[in-house]
């Protein structure tokens, strides 16, 4: 999978749960359906890679990112309230997933919750100063700042291109495209 081979991923752990669900339907390690919804998400096969990951779920290891990426597959397919519930869920694992709380910002904007997300933002920021997606959330919200928000952005970033590029990467995993294309814009190097 590391070598972006994931069809043949595909096929490695779908044997891997064979051998592990061989005597038992629920093994100890949820680590394979993990990464079976890692490689089927990287397929562009959504409703398999969510029913791997809902599988995923249910061991401690791998909740957060399942729960994370269950989140993104209902964004992505405009159930934000689902999305929303399923963030929240990983969220109770690790409260301080960056990346989870920067998915929860969006869907709190998207959800027109806007108090509630700024209040989430404000605490995002205590635990990462350089979390960029709740940041460019709070530019979309507070309209008057704008400038000055998009500002701190630039600064932050460094106009490091690789900055950009996970930034868009996190708004499109939830399918946020118009979101990735703006967070690109920001970047000055060409």
């Amino acid at each position: 999978m590391r070598r972006g081979c994931f069809s043949e991923a595909e096929k490695h752990f779908r044997k891997a749960i064979e051998r592990c669900t061989w005597k038992n339907p629920n093994p100890y390690d949820s680590e394979p359906y993990y990464n079976l919804g890692l490689s089927l998400w990287y397929q562009r096969r959504m409703d398999e890679a969510f029913d791997a990951f809902y599988k995923a779920s249910w061991s401690n290891e791998q909740q957060e990112m399942s729960f994370y990426y269950l989140g993104c597959i209902e964004a992505a397919r405009g159930n934000l309230e689902s999305a929303l519930e399923l963030t929240e869920k990983g969220l109770v694992k690790n409260g301080h997933n960056v990346k989870a709380r920067g998915l929860k910002a969006y869907l709190l904007r998207r959800l027109e919750r806007l108090e509630e997300a700024k209040r989430l933002i404000a605490e995002s920021l205590k635990l990462d100063s350089f979390d960029y997606i709740s940041r460019l959330e709070l530019a979309r919200i507070d309209r008057e700042h704008r400038e000055a928000l998009l500002e701190e952005v630039r600064v932050l970033a460094r106009n490091f291109r690789e900055t950009y590029l996970m930034i868009a990467r996190d708004y499109a995993e939830y399918g946020a495209f118009e979101e990735a294309v703006q967070a690109l814009g920001l970047c000055r190097e060409s």
